[in-house]
């Protein structure tokens, strides 16, 4: 009997800063890395909501559309599945970092415009993935 794994997660937060893309690979894959910061559900012994910033990499043409219509405080919704890797730093000490690659996004709100006009919300929604528009 096989047992069955799941490797999926769901969040909902804001990006950190403007999202840049790359373009990588024999084909120049769009890719983006940014960070999401998500507020926790509880306050610390001062009073404040906490966050955690999570580190995420999307692909595709979902990357592109990111940087086109998310900024900085942009809040998304976020599925995909968590991937560890490790590294040997400069001091030859082995680091392990853990990211979600994104394999859906939804825009919840609009980036501001030049003149600091949010863009518009058809023109916004227009923009969404479908979960197979991802390539990874």
């Amino acid at each position: 009997m096989e047992v069955i794994q799941l490797n999926q997660v769901a969040c909902v937060g804001r990006t950190t800063k403007d999202l840049e893309v790359r373009y990588v690979g024999e084909k120049q894959q769009p890719v983006a890395r940014f960070t999401l910061a998500v507020n926790r559900h509880f306050k610390n012994n001062q009073g404040m909501i906490e966050a955690d910033f999570l580190t995420c990499t999307i692909w595709g043409k979902a990357a592109e559309n990111m940087q086109k219509y998310c900024g900085k405080g942009s809040l998304v919704s976020i599925t995909g599945r968590l991937q560890s890797s490790s590294y040997i730093n400069k001091q030859e000490e082995r680091v392990y970092t853990t990211e979600i690659i994104v394999t859906d996004v939804r825009f919840l709100s609009s980036k501001k415009t030049a003149t600091g006009a949010l863009l518009p919300d058809a023109e916004l929604l227009s923009h969404f993935t479908a979960p197979g528009d991802v390539l990874v």
